[in-house]
């Protein structure tokens, strides 16, 4: 196989189905008991997410702004920074035997509202760090609408 393709490989069937695997086997360790405890306490919830969608972007701005960086690495930390959990983060919480529950219920939670908060804070970023006449420019309402409406779409034709 050519370079290209087993990258092409890896990117597209191997990482999904690692992904898949890590994600189903962390699920089959947790109990509707783990979620009620969560919902029963959602200051947590309301902790870490206030930590990952605000301080976080605020912490990374400042950093961005301190260290001498070139504009683009600059909307790189940016970006970095509006991503918050995921996988790796919950099988990080899963080996540290952590609360798998409230660190699956907070990437469930930010995976919902960086739809929406991520374009707006990037092109804001984008603007402040590269200026107004950028060669990049971020269609801001169209981000937001085309992943979940793709979604939506694919669901109802039965490919989901």
């Amino acid at each position: 196989m050519e370079g290209l393709a087993i990258v092409t490989l890896v990117n597209s069937v191997i990482i999904p189905i690692c992904l898949f695997l890590i994600m189903m086997g962390m699920g089959l360790t947790l109990v509707t008991n783990d979620f009620k405890r969560v919902l029963k306490y959602p200051k947590a919830v309301g902790i870490g997410l206030t930590n990952q969608l605000i301080l976080l972007p605020i912490i990374g701005f400042a950093l961005a702004n301190i260290m001498p960086l070139r504009p683009e690495y600059a909307v790189g930390v940016m970006l970095l920074v509006l991503c918050p959990g995921g996988t790796t983060s919950n099988l990080f919480t899963y080996l540290a035997k952590g609360d798998v529950a409230l660190s699956v219920t907070m990437t469930a939670i930010a995976s919902v509202i960086t739809v929406f908060t991520i374009p707006i804070v990037l092109s804001f970023s984008l603007i402040y760090f590269m200026g107004s006449g950028s060669e990049f420019e971020l269609p801001v309402v169209k981000t937001m609408l085309t992943d979940p409406c793709r979604q939506i779409r694919t669901h109802k034709l039965g490919r989901f």
